[in-house]
């Protein structure tokens, strides 16, 4: 059972619900997570394009999800690859995103933990991090408000 503090921005999903996102997840052909990936690069690829182009009036563009499986980090990965963008990762994600990147043919990946951030970005023409799903939004804020973020929220 979820302590109530547990919730996410008022989005309640119950425990039941969560195993069947599970276990869907299980039962996803390639085909399918391919035809996600797609759908992910596509979205978060537009939001990249409109801040190369513009001053959006937000400074991040957040795909909400609660689904398992369906190639989150492959898209992220691609659009870090095709922008040279800088991806924030959790401690114990970034090393399986580095080898998800080699496996991709991706070899100049700029993969950081949160607190390794402030050491990355100084002084390099970033404006946009891209940012996993397992690295809260509040918690980069706490330490840039500089940058423009892109990327995925679990739910």
């Amino acid at each position: 059972m979820r302590k109530p503090e547990e919730l996410f921005d008022g989005i309640f999903i119950t425990p039941e619900t969560r195993e069947k996102i599970k276990e869907a997840a299980g039962e996803r052909s390639e085909k399918d997570i391919s035809r996600y990936v797609d759908d992910f690069y596509n979205a978060l690829d537009k939001a990249l394009k409109m801040i190369a182009v513009s001053i959006p009036d937000t400074k991040e563009y957040i795909i909400y999800t609660p689904e398992r499986g369906i190639g989150k980090s492959r898209a992220l990965l691609k659009l870090a690859n095709d922008y040279n963008a800088v991806i924030v990762a959790k401690e114990h994600e970034r090393e399986h995103l580095r080898y998800m990147a080699k496996e991709l043919g991706y070899t100049e990946q700029c993969i950081v933990s949160l607190p390794e951030l402030q050491r990355k970005l100084p002084g390099t023409r970033v404006r946009t991090i891209i940012k996993t799903e397992t690295v809260r939004m509040a918690d980069i804020r706490k330490q840039t408000s500089d940058y423009y973020i892109v990327g995925i929220e679990e739910v």
